[in-house]
């Protein structure tokens, strides 16, 4: 499948691009960070001057309702007050001496405290007694009910001017007057009236400095007193119930609640604020950030070009003489002096064309030809002594055996020099490789005569693929001249083929005596060395090496029993005539 070939994006896009992810990421995690840090804390701080302020009001609340709740215990307890209520027949002078005395006492309780705004005392042998505005009270009946229900306890509500649904303008204290001397007997009802506009200037005066609102709440969800925008009272007040928390965020609505519940009377002040106020005071770090986005963009947009001329101008030049090079123009040098990386890049690419330059001159004036010459010598050179070797034994075994086995060595020799002489071919089959070192192993073994044992162990699978021509002959005389026979003791030499996916192996191990793979390494790298010793080996080394590359030829290693194991690789290559 073709490979889709991908988009040009220039490298100064990238910096560009690096740069606004590399300066954005800290600043948007940072300024986040600061962000909801600040929200937090500036959340803290209001709720905490909330609560002071609500425990403030609370506190003042508290004092007023005490001293109304006393001053509720002193005049059920005015012995002038009890005898008035008591009194069942009572001449007109006599009633109304007690009721101006009560009267006094109902005034000065008025005057000497700016609270209370009237007195009301309704008993239930229909006197009343009263101080202060006069009010037409139409609920006294229901509150009065209230009362008795509460068996002297007391109890605040908000009532307005006129009884009717008008805002409320005081709020009440109600409680009723037991006799002390038989607490099942209601004497009558004390009502005491606290002003609204008394505690509304504490409501004033917090809301100046408070960006939301304040309201005083009773338990039956009336709005007794509220200053600022409160259309949301009730629900939050609900919301606090329902959370029995003091303190509520509430995120679906954007808005902050508090509460502080009064004890004695029942009321609740209620505080609430959209937190959208709060985040004005974060504006400064929210402008901040932006301000640090754009400056970064800006640094970003100046780093690239700035890296533009400074590194991206050279690569360009770089890129442009690599373009000559591939239309085979080695004369190209890059004219660009730095003391940086691109410097480097710049003198290597000049070294690298002026080498490449003479290499292809090289190739161009006989390399080529040099080349193929010594692979044709190396397959042409054989064994001058060998030969000898083998027409000696075919001598003198002529004389000292019969003639049968003389002409078995004659006819090995003679399949020797046929094979040895056919075509010049550089690749022959496995089977023919074979057969040529089996020739030469029945030579020797009537040369050495028990001495040696060869062994053989060849799959005929392997007989369908290429070899080199004559790689494993000249590895198993090594074998019987420079290990066996030194030795002066019988000894085997083993002929393995074998192959794998890739590659072909050919195996020569004898145990005689060893050698010194160091130093047969050193000969197969001298590849200019004249020296006859070891010239066999290294021919084949060679002849494979140059063929095939530097991955492949002849790899030694010490054998099981003291002797040498020699590797011949070769690539798996099938055969044919041919080749």
């Amino acid at each position: 499948m073709k490979k889709k070939k991908q988009m040009f994006v220039s490298l100064n896009v990238k910096v560009f691009i690096l740069g606004i992810v590399i300066s954005m990421i800290p600043i948007a995690i940072i300024g986040t960070v600061l962000y909801r840090k600040s929200l937090e804390i500036v959340e803290q701080k209001q709720e905490a001057a909330s609560e002071n302020a609500l425990d403030s009001i609370a506190d003042s609340i508290q004092v007023t309702t005490d001293y109304v709740g006393n001053l509720s215990l002193y005049i059920i307890q005015n012995s002038d007050v009890k005898e008035t209520l008591l009194a069942e027949s009572m001449n007109g002078s006599e009633l109304l001496r007690r009721q101006n005395e009560v009267a006094k006492s109902l005034m000065f309780y008025t005057g000497q405290n700016q609270f209370v705004n009237s007195i009301y005392i309704e008993g239930e042998n229909g006197l009343v007694l009263h101080a202060g505005d006069v009010r037409d009270v139409k609920r006294e009946e229901e509150l009065a009910g209230r009362a008795k229900k509460l068996m002297g306890k007391s109890f605040w509500t908000g009532t307005s001017a006129k009884n009717d649904d008008s805002p409320v303008v005081y709020l009440t204290l109600t409680r009723s007057i037991r006799d002390t001397e038989n607490l099942q007997n209601t004497l009558g009802t004390l009502w005491i009236n606290v002003p609204l506009s008394k505690m509304k200037e504490q409501f004033s005066n917090y809301i100046e400095t408070y960006p939301g609102y304040i309201a005083l709440v009773d338990d039956d969800g009336n709005v007794l007193l509220s200053a600022g925008k409160s259309e949301t009272v009730i629900s939050d007040l609900e919301k606090l119930k329902e959370s029995r928390i003091t303190t509520i965020s509430d995120k679906k609505s954007n808005t902050l609640v508090y509460g502080n519940k009064l004890p004695d009377t029942g009321w609740t002040i209620v505080s609430g604020l959209e937190r959208s106020k709060l985040l004005e005071e974060n504006r400064t770090i929210r402008d901040l950030l932006i301000y640090g986005i754009v400056a970064s963009m800006l640094l970003c947009l100046l780093t690239s070009v700035l890296f533009s001329r400074a590194i991206l101008h050279p690569l360009r030049l770089l890129t442009g003489k690599i373009r000559e090079v591939k239309e085979d123009n080695y004369d190209v040098q890059l004219q660009f002096e730095s003391n940086d990386e691109i410097g480097i890049l710049s003198t290597q690419f000049n070294a690298m064309t002026r080498r490449m330059n003479e290499l292809v001159n090289e190739v161009l004036t006989g390399k080529v030809l040099q080349t193929e010459a010594e692979l044709k010598a190396l397959q042409a050179q054989i064994n001058p002594h060998f030969l000898y070797n083998n027409l000696d034994t075919a001598y003198w075994m002529s004389r000292l055996e019969h003639a049968d086995k003389t002409g078995r060595v004659v006819l090995a020799i003679a399949d020797l020099y046929r094979l040895t002489m056919n075509s010049g071919q550089k690749f022959i089959s496995v089977e023919t490789e074979i057969r040529y070192v089996e020739n030469y192993i029945v030579i020797q073994e009537l040369r050495t005569a028990d001495q040696i044992q060869f062994h053989i162990e060849a799959d005929g699978e392997l007989f369908q693929w290429a070899t080199m021509r004559f790689v494993i002959q000249p590895l198993v005389e090594n074998s019987v001249e420079h290990g066996i026979l030194p030795s002066g003791r019988e000894g085997d030499i083993w002929i393995r083929g074998f192959k794998d996916e890739e590659n072909l192996y050919f195996e020569v191990e004898d145990n005689g005596d060893s050698i010194d793979i160091s130093e047969i390494e050193e000969l197969l790298m001298d590849v200019k060395s004249e020296e006859k010793r070891g010239m066999a080996i290294r021919n084949i080394d060679q002849r494979i090496k140059l063929q095939f590359g530097k991955n492949y030829g002849l790899f030694f290693r010490a054998g099981r029993e003291n002797g040498t194991v020699v590797r011949i690789v070769q690539p798996l290559l099938a055969y044919t005539k041919h080749m």
